[in-house]
């Protein structure tokens, strides 16, 4: 059994130091592909001794799936049995190392292990427990793999592991997931505000605008700040040895505003008007100094939004 981790990284300097040598304590290897990162990752990725590839791009493309079939390809050549799919931003609790390597021998070819995606909210050691969606996301991160295995097609919250195989769950009090990009909030409000943008820009002339703004809206509506938000902290166990904590909360913005100008600056900023991203005072500012006024929202208040179960294992959304 040869367990290797596979990561895409942008711009993800921010919690690297984090992430990184906590998920070295769980595989044999990580295999990172880098999709033009112009902070620190990169020199990150060498300290730390990571094998990494680059892909240049100089628009804002997403292509995930492509990518992480070619992280894949790149593991099997490495003589990967076992594949971790996190994002930079996800880390393995730490009570979950003592049995890790005993549930992936337990794992069947093209079977899956679900563990839970805990949403830190605002700080990186507070997970959200009220009645919401954030309280409780069972996730496939890893999977054996079998010939033939393969993602699908998907440029936007594409699966996480390939095929669609049976899965294995680990109790959250065995091991989980974090999720630190909430822990960083402004940084986490300007990329759902970046998803958003880009897909009116790239939808609005497949649908009718009005309707596809309504569903961009809703769909992300679960991602704005909540004043009900319940947190409690998480057990000290759970988060042991991760390094860096203190300083997730004050993460850079990275290369979102930046994306989210471009567009601004092809289609004008009256055409993404409609839009929920106008309580980032970034955005704001920029409507209001090249409108001359401040933006109105056109579209319908969002509807609440049901997710099921298995939308939540397949999707890598937000």
């Amino acid at each position: 059994m040869k367990t290797i981790a596979l990561l895409l990284v942008k711009n993800e300097g921010w919690i690297l130091p984090t992430t990184l040598p906590q998920l070295n304590k769980f595989v044999d290897e990580i295999l990172v592909l880098d999709t033009s990162s112009t902070d620190n990752s990169l020199a990150i990725l060498k300290h730390l001794n990571i094998s990494f590839r680059q892909k240049k791009y100089d628009t804002p493309i997403i292509d995930n799936s492509v990518w992480r079939t070619e992280l894949l390809d790149w593991g099997r050549s490495r003589g990967g049995t076992h594949f971790v799919c996190l994002d930079a931003d996800e880390a393995f609790t730490s009570h979950l190392l003592p049995h890790f390597n005993e549930w992936l021998s337990r794992l069947e070819p093209g079977e899956k292990l679900m563990l839970d995606w805990l949403t830190t909210w605002k700080s990186p050691t507070k997970i959200r427990v009220d009645n919401s969606i954030w309280k409780k996301i069972p996730k496939d991160f890893i999977f054996r793999d079998q010939a033939g295995l393969q993602f699908d097609g998907q440029t936007m919250h594409e699966n996480r592991t390939p095929g669609s195989g049976k899965a294995k769950y680990v109790p959250r009090e065995r091991g989980a997931v974090w999720h630190f990009q909430f822990a960083a909030f402004a940084r986490f409000q300007m990329k759902q505000a970046f998803y958003r943008v880009k897909e009116l820009n790239d939808k609005g002339q497949a649908m009718d605008n009005f309707k596809l703004i309504d569903r961009i809206n809703n769909f992300y509506s679960i991602t704005l700040d909540n004043s009900a938000a319940q947190c409690a902290d998480a057990p000290k166990n759970w988060y042991s040895g991760l390094q860096n904590l203190d300083n997730i909360k004050n993460a850079p913005m990275g290369w979102f505003l930046p994306a989210i100008l471009d567009y601004f600056a092809q289609k004008g900023l009256e055409y993404f008007e409609p839009l929920q991203i106008w309580h980032i005072s970034d955005l704001e500012a920029e409507f209001r100094q090249k409108i001359g006024r401040g933006p109105r929202s056109l579209s319908l208040p969002p509807k609440p939004r049901i997710v099921s179960s298995s939308c939540l294992m397949g999707a890598d959304s937000w």
